[in-house]
């Protein structure tokens, strides 16, 4: 079954401008410091902007020493990947240097990060809302818990840096909870006839998960609902040639 998507991009997510610190993490990495750019020559090296990742993406922002150590530098010494450490920690806390100087703090085990109160940061937010939205079970409050979930995913997690074992294993695990937020979504929209948005939200899942079948059927029962002449918009490209049956 041959079916065109519309390209409407009326739920993207807009990330906030006035934060004193925003950090963009599906899709391209960006981090914007008192509203500019923090350059490639301001982090320096790949391994200060790793810290800063591994940081910010656990539970309480919170590592230990020897975690970080062995997840960084996994074939060094012990006391060469606390060398490392010690001089990416310092990059790092000259990246925030002067506005956010206590942002980061170490002690002689543990390596933390203290967040502004208006800090802006996607995965952060992302994590919250599908918290919230399992947590959830009126179709009402859930509908913008969902939305916020899905509209801030703007591609996989730091897509643009280097894989490793630990960015690789997130990237899988936030995917997974974007397909499962979409899909609940997807349901959620059919059940209130929906049907515009549904159709837009089940492409924009099959853009980042071309082999999700649940999508295509949740696409079919929605064009099953709209005019003939929502068949002919036109695909998005990587999407042009992909039918909706598996």
């Amino acid at each position: 079954m041959e079916i065109a998507s519309p390209t409407s991009t009326a739920h993207s997510y807009q990330p906030a401008t006035s934060a004193q610190l925003t950090v963009q993490t599906f899709g391209a990495f960006r981090c914007h410091l008192d509203r500019h750019v923090v350059t490639p020559q301001r982090w320096r090296t790949q391994r200060t902007i790793d810290l800063f990742l591994l940081l910010l993406t656990t539970a309480h922002m919170s590592h230990r020493r020897d975690y970080v150590c062995d997840t960084l530098w996994p074939d060094l010494s012990h006391e060469a990947a606390h060398n490392n450490l010690r001089v990416s920690l310092f990059r790092l806390k000259q990246v925030f240097h002067p506005s956010l100087a206590t942002m980061v703090n170490a002690t002689s085990t543990t390596i933390s990060l203290h967040l502004p109160h208006d800090a802006h940061i996607d995965v952060d937010i992302f994590t919250q809302a599908v918290r919230r939205s399992r947590q959830l079970h009126d179709d009402k409050a859930l509908l913008p818990v969902l939305r916020q979930a899905v509209n801030i995913y703007h591609g996989e997690f730091m897509h643009d840096q280097p894989i490793t074992e630990w960015n690789h294993l997130l990237r899988m695990r936030f995917l997974n909870e974007y397909s499962d937020m979409s899909l609940k979504l997807g349901y959620l929209l059919l059940r209130m006839h929906r049907y515009d948005e549904l159709i837009e939200r089940m492409w924009q899942l099959l853009h980042h998960d071309q082999t999700n079948t649940e999508a295509r059927q949740l696409l079919m029962l929605a064009y099953q609902h709209t005019p003939t002449s929502a068949s002919t918009a036109t695909r998005p490209p990587l999407l042009r040639h992909t039918p909706l049956t598996p």
